[in-house]
């Protein structure tokens, strides 16, 4: 399996904490992280890496974050 990115974990961040399951702190932590990583790997600039970061956190939350789950079934129509 191919191990995550910092990018990655930071797009699950977001949708953890769109749904609630985690809270700011934890969003921007994994923020941090991106930024660390990206800069430490030479791949963008801080001010650059800072810019992607906040567009995947200022992203809005979608509508459908609940509806995308499985719905419970109905009970089970009794034999007649």
């Amino acid at each position: 399996m191919a191990k995550t990115t910092k990018y990655q974990r930071l797009q699950k961040a977001k949708a953890s904490h769109c749904a609630g399951r985690t809270t700011k702190a934890s969003l921007n932590k994994a923020k941090k992280a991106y930024i660390d990583d990206a800069v430490k790997k030479g791949n963008k600039t801080r001010t650059e890496a800072t810019a992607s970061a906040n567009k995947v956190i200022n992203r809005g939350c979608s509508a459908g974050i609940g509806t995308t789950k499985k719905k419970r079934k109905l009970t089970k129509r009794r034999k007649k």
